[in-house]
């Protein structure tokens, strides 16, 4: 396997720091929302400057909406009802429903390493990307 950080489709703007964002960012824990604040707030002199940073303001106010006014702010959206919800397709929601087990530690019932896990979801993704666009 390729270490993942010395990688990077569309861009360097990324790998070529010293530390990248998602690790900053997963060291540190942060939200979708601060994350995504965060990274826009990292690339912007390298990719799309100011497009860039009102997409972390955006972000901003995502949290606040997310965290105060919407009524998910106190429920769980099921993986399923998501998908359904946005009309996904089969490869899709099986990509998302294996990525909200891994993340909430509930990966159907079996034992994986994260590695295996990784690999099955690579699959996937593979799958998905052969399906949706053919060479």
């Amino acid at each position: 396997m390729t270490n993942a950080l010395k990688t990077q489709h569309g861009g360097s703007h990324y790998k070529n720091k010293a530390i990248q964002p998602v690790e900053f960012g997963m060291a540190n824990r942060y939200d979708p929302c601060v994350f995504s604040a965060m990274k826009y707030v990292s690339r912007h002199a390298e990719k799309n400057g100011e497009e860039d940073l009102r997409k972390g303001e955006h972000f901003v106010f995502l949290r606040l909406a997310t965290n105060e006014d919407l009524p998910y702010a106190r429920t769980k959206i099921s993986p399923k009802y998501y998908c359904e919800a946005n009309g996904m397709g089969e490869i899709e929601t099986k990509i998302i429903i294996a990525l909200h087990d891994w993340a909430t530690g509930t990966y159907l019932g079996r034992e994986f390493s994260d590695a295996d896990r990784a690999t099955e979801l690579s699959n996937m993704f593979n799958a998905l990307i052969a399906s949706a666009y053919p060479h």
